[in-house]
């Protein structure tokens, strides 16, 4: 007889069926249990908690996936072969590509993975439904000439349902087929026969589980099923509900129902108003405090992990246990990692429900790279994908160098890596010197490893007569011979002997699951020819079903998982992540075939399956009631203002429901008092070292018993470079540019030796290396006893020439296919060269300064003498570096020094970058020579920077010869600083014109106000800034000041450095506004700006953060995209967070 057990959410449904479960096993009965496949493990701690150990010799819980098999192994011999996820994917696959050309609808997308899912997603429901062929095609001679597309959709499913059907080998059944032919079996099966069967856990059926139900009710003693419903609630919610509990009462008569009004889980009275008023229509208010009951707001999804960690802890440190409480979000969408990972962290252990997709693994990654890398000829992508998986053989040396080497000469191939490879490992440089040649030995064994490797594979691939079952066995030979199965045993030992048994049980499932994607394979379609790019698409496909999970490694930790998966079962304090609008509840959509109209008019003609727009939106009510009534005592509901690019996002109207229905319950804004920020040891860690004044934080800690810990971020003085603030620090002028501008990558760079996969072109580092060699060859060259020998324009050429191919003939190896675009790089550097060296030569045959050093190293040992600081903290800075060019002149007894820089690049001379401690390296050279005169006989005279690229020149046309020479010396005009002394100025350029000077005369002899020139004192000054300067970032260096830190333009424009050219960029061309928010967490204050953004690519602008790209070691942007500000608003944490304060 059927029980039908009915009540809301906490109404004692499972409570009442377990009294009645323990009453049939004290009398003797047999019983079954049936639950959802996710609650099988926790049903059968619940039962064996509540009725001993002893239970499972009369009590059995199963579930309907389990169902067949069981039934079968009861009345032997006629077990039957399913197919799983992924054969059913590879033979839809098959069907489609076979079927393609007869369908009129979906005939141009059946190679598409996403549609085979889909199509089987409508096979699935079209089942589980009960809906066969002939209905389909009934349905659309129904729909006739009124709906013509949707008759055809409704026609090509119907041959692809067929189709499928007919194309399973003899003696294999579809898994959606089982519990069809379960119905059918079981009136010769009693397999329930005097047995009492409770079903718990369901909130409603399918077609094909009522059809089970209605066989199996006539066999047992006793049938109690439990509904969360209530037929007298107007809010919709329960619709379903209801009616499944109607169908199975109209087939199972006489039938006795159990209601149970009362809520029983929660003792709050806040949670039972919201369980008993979430969605009904009109709904009281609710005045009193909300006990339990907690919505908060987060900045964003990381602030939303740590909110989740923050509420954690307060529970249990509250006396509550680990596993009392879980964490759940609608969808994962890679929320569950976020969270996850930030809880362990922060020391909290955690069971995550969610299965992992096998292709994520590495070692699935080595199984799909190496089909990738056969079917893309040694692509650049695939190759990395091969040799980052860990199962290529290789060392983590050996794959670091041979990955920068194949990205930095474009290499792909397969014969290119059948040959020894000569090129520098540094891109474009002089002829291997040892360490070099060492260097390529090593990647050249690795590339050869990776050739004979990956060999076999090519050539089993590319034979004629390819099929499923013969590439297959040509993958599983790689696969031994690369020794994956060993390493995949020898890393789940090592993780089992660090006592991480989860991890090494989940790693062993790996090689199971390949060898029955295998299986299934050989099953489904062996004979099946294929091409190598088809087989790669069908085993990616069949591979993308499968997913690895694991069990609790403890049994006390935090539960993390979708909403979908999550029941009742000891959640004492329930974390709801990510309620944001069309989040949680989410919105509808058209996720098959049918869109929401078309379902309507599928139910007109009989054909009900799937759920229209409007049954989604109360299933989402429903499930959000559902998981808002679980657990009995709080309910902590989390939103983002933002997501993760920035853009702005609302609270969900599940949340704005329940702000209605308790007027006292105020949205909290997480960060915004120090309990919030300050919830573990690593959260102080990171954080109370910025504070000005940590006392009451401290005072705060030593309540909750949290003593903080030595520990910290980066940029803690633990953290200092050496251990201590007395530490040796070494510094060059590019090195301090690089923490000014950012001094994480400064550490990035300098410290951990981060170096980026930069391509072998001939660009500005190694122009630069070109142009100052032949500039110093060329001018050493012609000094004759101290003077420059003006040279007559042709020997200029011949000059030009010679040292070029001097220079190129110390080159090492280039690639054929690089030497078009380098024979064409050097033609236009020779024009550039012999355009300077005649305007170079016209200034120093006049010139009375004379070029006394070239590349001079200073403080290097072997060179001049550099600058040694000791700061206030014990702290000793050596600075070293290499001079372009010193030139000298004398002066009654003085010595004046000017200092030449060249520079291919776009840099200037700028004293706003001098302020803000950029840019110093000409000046330091200045100073440090100078300095090393203790006699004080030596003076500075200057800084110059010579442009060393060929100007870029607007022609109009017509322009005269004169005209164009004129435009061409504006282009080598210098920039620098000088000294405020005419004589110096004339010894430097007799004319006092300007012409190789950023300086020059008027009649009076005095200087003109746009002449960047400066008197001894201001000189001095400067001398004593960058002295302050270089001792702070010397302190800082050795204290461990390792911050991230943004690029200001000026006042009104902020930059950054967009790398990836990937969506951001995309949406940025696409008009996609740009935010930029800092915030100061000392002082919980922070500021968004808004503005129009300008692309910069290809002007000074993207050439000037190129090189300092360069010069930090960072990768060189796609694109600088500066924003112009004309919007500012205050972030600090409070009511007004978010309020424009300055707009333009």
């Amino acid at each position: 007889m059927l029980h039908r057990v009915i009540g809301r959410a906490g109404s004692g449904k499972t409570t009442y069926l377990l009294a009645v479960l323990r009453e049939a096993l004290q009398d003797g009965a047999d019983c079954i249990v049936l639950v959802p496949e996710q609650q099988s493990l926790e049903t059968e701690r619940l039962l064996s908690e509540t009725l001993g150990d002893g239970y499972n010799m009369h009590c059995e819980v199963l579930n309907f996936e389990r169902l067949p098999n069981r039934v079968a192994r009861e009345y032997g011999g006629l077990a039957r072969t399913y197919i799983d996820d992924s054969g059913r994917d590879l033979l839809m696959s098959v069907v489609l590509e076979r079927l393609s050309p007869q369908l009129a609808e979906y005939g141009g997308v059946c190679a598409d993975g996403d549609f085979i899912r889909k199509a089987l997603s409508a096979i699935a429901a079209l089942k589980a439904a009960g809906i066969d062929a002939d209905a389909l095609e009934l349905a659309a001679a129904r729909l006739g000439g009124g709906s013509a597309r949707l008759a055809a959709k409704l026609t090509d499913l119907c041959a692809i349902l067929r189709a499928y059907g007919d194309a399973f080998p003899e003696g294999l059944s579809d898994t959606y087929d089982a519990l069809t032919l379960l119905a059918a079996e079981l009136p010769e099966k009693p397999f329930f026969a005097g047995k009492f069967v409770f079903v718990d856990g369901f909130y409603n059926f399918t077609g094909q589980e009522h059809a089970i139900l209605d066989a199996l009710i006539p066999q047992s003693a006793e049938t109690y099923v439990a509904f969360t419903a209530d037929d007298g609630d107007d809010s919709g919610i329960f619709s379903k509900n209801v009616s499944s509990a109607e169908r199975l009462a109209f087939s199972n008569r006489p039938f006795a129902d159990v209601y149970l009004p009362d809520n029983r889980r929660v003792a709050s009275a806040a949670l039972r108003c919201l369980e008993t008023h979430l969605w009904s229509e009109p709904s009281p208010a609710f005045d009193a405090p909300p006990d339990g009951l907690a919505v908060v707001a987060c900045p964003d999804p990381f602030a939303q992990a740590e909110a989740v960690c923050s509420e954690v802890l307060r529970r249990v440190r509250a006396g509550s246990r680990y596993r009392d409480i879980a964490v759940t979000m609608r969808t994962t969408d890679g929320q569950s990692e976020l969270i996850a990972g930030m809880l362990a962290v922060h020391g909290v252990p955690t069971f995550v429900s969610v299965k992992k997709p096998v292709v994520t693994e590495p070692f699935f990654s080595f199984l799909l790279a190496s089909l990738d890398v056969v079917c893309t000829d040694f692509s650049a992508p695939s190759v990395k994908k091969y040799i980052k998986s860990g199962f290529s053989g290789l060392g983590v040396r050996e794959s670091d160098l041979l990955l920068r080497y194949v990205s930095m000469w474009s290499l792909r191939g397969r014969r290119s890596y059948e040959q020894v490879w000569p090129m520098h490992p540094d891109g474009y440089r002089a002829e291997l010197n040892r360490r070099d040649a060492s260097v390529l030995r090593l990647i050249n064994g690795a590339r050869a490893r990776v050739s004979d490797a990956l060999q076999t594979l090519c050539e089993d691939l590319a034979a004629d007569g390819l099929t499923v079952g013969s590439a297959l066995r040509a993958l599983y030979r790689h696969v031994e011979s690369s020794g994956a199965p060993a390493r995949l045993a020898a890393q789940a030992e090592a993780l089992r002997r660090r006592g991480e048994e989860e991890s090494a049980l989940r790693l062993s499932q790996l090689w199971d699951i390949f060898v029955g994607l295998c299986d299934q394979f050989y099953t489904v379609c062996p004979d099946a020819p294929v091409t190598p790019a088809r087989f790669r698409e069908l085993f990616r496909l069949a591979a993308e079903e499968k997913s690895v999970g694991s069990i609790p490694a403890s049994l006390d930790a935090v539960t993390v998982g979708p909403a979908e998966l999550l029941r009742a079962g000891g959640v004492r304090h329930l974390i709801v992540a990510g309620v944001n609008d069309g989040v949680f509840p989410a919105s509808p959509s058209d996720r098959g075939l049918f869109d929401s109209d078309e379902l309507v008019a599928l139910e007109g003609c009989g054909c009900a399956f799937g759920e229209s727009a409007d049954e989604q939106i109360d299933a989402e009510r429903f499930l959000f009631y559902a998981v808002a009534s679980l657990p009995s005592e709080s309910l902590t509901l989390l939103y983002t203002n933002t997501d993760a690019l920035g853009a702005r996002l609302r609270p969900s109207i599940g949340v704005l429901r329940i702000l209605a229905l308790f007027p006292s319950l105020k949205t909290h804004m997480f960060g915004s008092v120090p309990a919030d920020l300050f919830f573990s040891r690593r959260s102080t860690a990171d954080r109370l070292h910025l504070l000005h004044d940590p006392a009451p934080v401290r005072a705060l800690l030593a309540e909750k018993g949290m003593p903080p810990t030595a520990a910290g971020p980066i940029s803690d003085p633990a953290a200092a470079l050496t251990g201590n603030a007395q530490a040796a620090v070494r510094l060059t002028p590019s090195r301090m540019d690089t923490y000014t501008y950012c001094p994480f990558s400064y550490f990035g760079r300098y410290v951990l030796g981060l170096k980026n996969s930069n391509k072998a072109t001939f660009a500005r580092p190694e122009i630069g290396t070109f142009v100052h060699a032949l500039l110093e060859t060329f001018v050493q060259g012609r000094m004759r006893d101290g003077v420059f020998a003006q040279p007559a324009p042709e020997e200029i050429d011949a000059e030009v020439e010679r040292l070029t191919d001097a220079y190129l003939a110390g080159l090492s190896a280039v690639p054929e296919s690089a030497n078009r675009r380098f024979r064409y790089t050097f033609s236009k550097l020779k024009k550039t060269m012999k355009l300077l060296l005649q305007n170079l030569s016209d200034e120093l045959a006049n010139c009375a300064f004379v070029p006394s050093a070239f590349e001079l190293k200073m403080g290097m040992g072997d060179g001049a003498e550099g600058l040694r600081y000791t700061t206030d903290s014990g702290a000793t800075i050596t600075l070293s570096g290499i001079a372009d060019r010193v030139d000298l002149y004398q002066r009654g007894g003085k010595t004046y020094v000017r200092v030449v820089d060249y520079k291919t690049g776009v840099k200037v001379f700028d004293r706003s970058a001098l302020e803000n401690g950029l840019d110093l390296q000409m000046f330091y050279y200045l100073f440090a020579y100078c300095r090393a005169d203790r006699s004080g006989n030596t003076l500075p005279a200057g800084v110059l920077y010579v442009p060393a690229k060929l100007p870029q020149l607007s022609v109009r046309g017509g322009e005269s010869e004169e005209e164009l020479s004129r435009a061409l010396e504006k282009g080598f005009a210098r920039s620098g600083l000088l000294l405020a002394d005419a004589e110096i100025i004339r010894a430097m350029d007799p004319a006092g014109e300007g012409r190789f000077l950023p300086a020059r005369f008027k009649k009076d002899g005095s200087f003109y106000s746009g002449s960047s020139v400066a008197d001894l004192e201001r000189l001095g000054r400067l001398e004593r800034q960058i002295d302050r300067y270089i001792r702070k970032i010397g302190d800082c260096i050795a204290c461990g000041e390792m911050r991230v830190s943004p690029l200001v333009l000026d006042d009104t424009h902020i930059a950054y450095h967009e790398r990836t050219a990937g969506q951001h960029y995309e949406n940025l061309k696409n008009g996609s506004p740009l935010v930029i928010a800092f915030a100061n967490l000392e002082k919980k204050q922070g500021y968004r700006f808004r503005g129009n953004v300008v692309l910069h690519v290809d002007d000074d602008i993207y050439n000037e953060q190129v090189k300092v790209a360069e010069e930090k070691g960072t990768k060189k942007p796609a694109v600088i995209p500066v924003l112009e500000v004309t919007e500012i608003q205050d972030l600090a944490s409070g009511p007004t967070a978010g309020k424009t304060i300055a707009k333009d």
